[in-house]
């Protein structure tokens, strides 16, 4: 059914690393690490030879498109019928996300094909590297232990791995944009140590990286550099300080104000409305994504597997540690108000607080290696070293959640096994469809929501939601029109011939 060898290897990796660890072999550890986390995410990649609904198929689709002209985002790219206004799922301007996730994968498309693979591997790329980041993170702010720990959570995280892989919703856009924060305050933590302006520069370049993502929490890193300056450290008004903000702040504004000013004047009534658009998530429960006001409590046991008190722990061992509390406080503060923006905001989404993920997790990393050191202090050597080799094992298992990925798509009794069934059918009749059919027809697709998976693989103009009055607008058009066969397909199309029939039949859902 599936390739296990990398999935195996990805273990043993994992294995070694911890050995590593326990040996404080510490760069090796965390460079096995990195290449644990590689192997595991192309894995799960694997695992899906077809685009995902939300919102993958989409992000996929546009940047195709881009992979063609960069300073132009569309969805519908050679629009047939009318302009569906203000939707973004039927736009053919395409604003609806921040751009620079969807640059990258329309790089990685125009370098190995329109494929499933070449869309996921920037997302693979990143949070792979993101494993380093956070370790140096830990390393700064707590010790090499806590580093190499959060590293380790974060390279098995089944909640990365399900974006990575395009299974969970906002998908690549969120782990781009949970990169460029965590280097933003990565930089900031190396600038705090060294002084070194170089580091000031990389703060603002990420930080306005993350908001050609998506959008103003990208600026995260200069509340934590603000309330550290203000409130712990109280020097923010000092010329040094000042100059650093400024600085920071000025280069963010020219990575991400150019692209603003260009859809303004390009593309000035999609870019009010998605300006719009985004601001009303705030005060309106926006596509009916309305839940409680604990919403987000409630789902750290999701999103941390039941591990989440070592996060409280860790933020009990970061405050101890006053010698870092510039470091550590800012920290918690940042978080916490993630926390607070978006259980304040009417629109909930469990990605919305994924954006701060590798910071829980570096508090996560704390609070376990807390519980670590004080077996060492209690049990022989041999013992606290058995213990460590199990419960990270026990962790990785839990953390990791392999068997949720393999048996929703296993057990074809399920609805994620049965949409795993169709979608492998369905990708296979678009990609042989590619072949015989020239782009220049416009193709009728009867499987509500197919179209964009279909426009992904093949070079034509496709529909769905079809009457006869966009059938009468295309033929006045003299565009040609092909369909594929499907349960679905109403007689008076059957009956026309002069719409060609392609000899591939699709499984409706």
């Amino acid at each position: 059914m599936y390739d296990k060898s990398l999935l195996i290897v990805s273990i043993i990796l994992h294995l070694l690393s911890i050995a590593l660890f326990l040996k404080k072999r510490f760069s090796f550890a965390v460079l096995t690490l990195l290449l644990a986390s590689l192997a595991l995410h192309f894995w799960a990649s694997s695992l899906f030879p077809y685009l995902h609904d939300w919102d993958e198929r989409y992000h996929a689709l546009v940047a195709k498109n881009l992979s063609h002209h960069m300073l132009f985002p569309t969805l519908f790219e050679h629009p047939a019928l009318p302009i569906v206004e203000n939707d973004w799922s039927q736009a053919h301007v395409w604003l609806h996300k921040q751009p620079l996730f969807l640059w990258q994968m329309a790089i990685s498309v125009k370098l190995f094909g329109a494929n499933e693979t070449a869309v996921r591997l920037p997302s693979i790329l990143l949070c792979s590297l993101l494993v380093v980041v956070i370790y140096r993170i830990g390393f700064l702010v707590f010790d090499r232990e806590t580093g190499y720990m959060a590293a380790f959570l974060v390279a098995s995280s089944f909640n990365i791995t399900e974006l990575t892989c395009g299974e969970m919703g906002m998908d690549h856009n969120d782990i781009s944009f949970m990169f460029y924060i965590t280097a933003s305050i990565w930089s900031w933590i190396e600038y705090e140590r060294s002084s070194r302006m170089k580091w000031i520069f990389l703060m603002g370049l990420f930080a306005g990286a993350a908001v050609l993502c998506k959008w103003l929490t990208g600026l995260l890193v200069f509340q934590i550099f603000g309330f550290s300056h203000l409130i712990i450290q109280k020097d923010f008004f000092t010329k040094k300080s000042m100059s650093a903000f400024g600085l920071s702040l000025l280069i963010c504004a020219l990575t991400t104000l150019p692209w603003q000013i260009y859809i303004l004047c390009h593309f000035p009534k999609e870019a009010a409305f998605e300006y719009w658009y985004n601001n009303i998530h705030f005060i309106r429960a926006v596509e009916g994504h309305s839940e409680g006001t604990w919403f987000y409590l409630d789902a750290l046991k999701y999103h941390y597997h039941l591990l989440q008190i070592f996060i409280f722990i860790g933020f009990g061992v970061a405050l101890y540690r006053n010698s870092k509390l510039k470091f550590s406080l800012p920290l918690i503060i940042g978080v916490s108000s993630v926390y607070l923006f978006f259980t304040l905001a009417q629109t909930k989404l469990q990605n919305y607080v994924f954006m701060v993920m590798p910071l829980m997790y570096l508090f996560l990393g704390a609070g376990l290696m807390l519980v670590f050191k004080v077996a060492l202090r209690l049990l022989p050597y041999w013992l606290y070293v058995s213990l460590v080799l199990f419960f990270m094992s026990v962790i990785f298992i839990r953390n990791a959640n392999i068997p949720e990925l393999v048996v929703n798509i296993v057990n074809k009794e399920s609805y994620y096994g049965k949409i795993d069934s169709v979608k492998r059918v369905n990708t296979a009749a678009f990609i042989a469809a590619r072949k015989v059919l020239p782009e220049s027809y416009t193709i009728l697709d009867f499987n509500t929501g197919d179209e964009i998976e279909c426009m992904f693989y093949m070079d034509n103009m496709v529909y769905s939601r079809i009457t006869e009055d966009k059938i009468y607008q295309l033929k006045l058009k003299k565009l040609p029109i092909a369909t594929f066969q499907s349960d679905n397909v109403p007689d008076f199309i059957l009956a026309d011939s002069s719409i060609q029939k392609l000899p591939f039949k699709l499984i409706a859902r």
